[in-house]
């Protein structure tokens, strides 16, 4: 998803004639990972979550290095603010905001910077912990996929014309005329 915003960032325009299914793509792998956001850090008290894990062992997360309670108090703030777009559009569906779904993300103001910096420290806190339990050094390189080869697929797909891709200095031109 990161890769797709990427190489989008870098044009004005990305599309294709009908729907296209790089954005088709970023749109479920956005879904995908706000779903599994809200259910990781879900508080539902019968649910395994994060905060079930960090209840159950304090003891143990406390002697993390990453363990942060200013962090774990902004991943509790984050937790609000998902379970509002839980509740309203993304697992179900309210009856005052069906019709404008956006407004359910406004009213959460989750900030693009709060959404990555808390799924950040999630996933430290997690690989930490787990490397602890387990007696492991595994690090992030052993689960991060950087997208390079979408970067590759998305430059071919341009380059055979499957997408439209209006560069920016050209919009600026056509702007001008």
């Amino acid at each position: 998803m990161i890769a797709i915003e990427r190489f989008i960032a870098q044009y004005e325009e990305v599309c294709h004639v009908g729907a296209s299914f790089f954005e088709i793509s970023k749109n479920a792998l956005f879904n995908d990972m706000i779903a599994h956001a809200i259910k990781v850090l879900d508080k539902n008290k019968n649910s395994a979550t994060f905060w079930y894990i960090l209840k159950t062992d304090e003891t143990r997360a406390k002697t993390l290095k990453i363990y942060s309670e200013e962090k774990l108090q902004e991943l509790h703030n984050l937790t609000k603010k998902l379970k509002l777009v839980r509740d309203k559009t993304h697992f179900h569906i309210d009856r005052e905001s069906v019709l404008d779904s956006s407004s359910v993300w406004k009213d959460a103001d989750i900030s693009g910077n709060e959404l990555s910096a808390g799924l950040e420290y999630l996933f430290e806190f997690l690989l930490e912990l787990r490397n602890d339990v387990f007696n492991e050094k595994a690090s992030r390189n052993n689960y991060l996929y950087k997208g390079d080869d979408v970067i590759r697929l998305l430059e071919l797909a341009k380059e055979n014309n499957i997408i439209k891709v209006i560069e920016k200095s050209a919009m600026k031109e056509l702007a001008g005329s």
